[in-house]
């Protein structure tokens, strides 16, 4: 063997080498990702040509691996409560906003809003964007509360209320309260 193909035998390898390294790495990332591998190893056989390490002949078949990820649980979903007395409705808070974002209840009724998301809840009438003529004065919470809190209230004047979450401006819902 002549210096030039000894130079040039040498350059392939630490490639293969680097590249050998690199992909690795990418597997390595991409299975923290919880991605699906597929054919993680496949024969390199540089060239093929004359310039080839290995004749196509000599190359061993490497062998597949394949990687799934630990299946992720499905997300729980709570049932929302359900009230067995007419006059009082539940509103449940979610990190997505109200649900129901719109009720029903007679005068003289309840609103039980249950915090279930991630974040803090402040139900407020006060400062409701679509509702600055028609405030229901003391729809306020007062303060917020965390996951899991409650806060009740009791609606005595017939009207449409909206409120919003203070803590979340862009989530609105609203009540409508009718004779009994």
């Amino acid at each position: 063997m002549n210096e030039e193909s000894v130079t040039k035998n040498v350059l392939i390898i630490v490639l293969i080498l680097i590249i050998v390294g690199l992909f690795f790495s990418i597997i390595d990332i991409t299975k923290n990702e919880g991605a699906v591998v597929e054919s993680v190893v496949e024969a390199v056989v540089p060239g093929g040509g004359e310039d080839s390490l290995l004749d196509e002949e000599e190359a061993a078949p490497v062998a597949e691996k394949v990687y799934t990820p630990k299946p992720k649980p499905a997300p729980v979903v709570k049932p929302a409560p359900v009230s067995l007395d007419p006059s009082v409705v539940i509103v449940t808070y979610t990190d997505s906003g109200f649900i129901p974002p719109v009720v029903e209840v007679t005068a003289g009724g309840s609103v039980t809003f249950i915090n279930s998301s991630s974040k803090p809840l402040w139900v407020t009438s006060e400062n409701h964007p679509t509702a600055k003529a028609q405030i229901y004065r003391g729809f306020d919470q007062g303060k917020s509360v965390p996951s899991g809190g409650t806060y009740i209230f009791n609606f005595t004047q017939v009207g449409v209320w909206g409120y919003k979450n203070l803590n979340l401006g862009d989530h609105l819902g609203a009540v409508s309260v009718v004779e009994q």
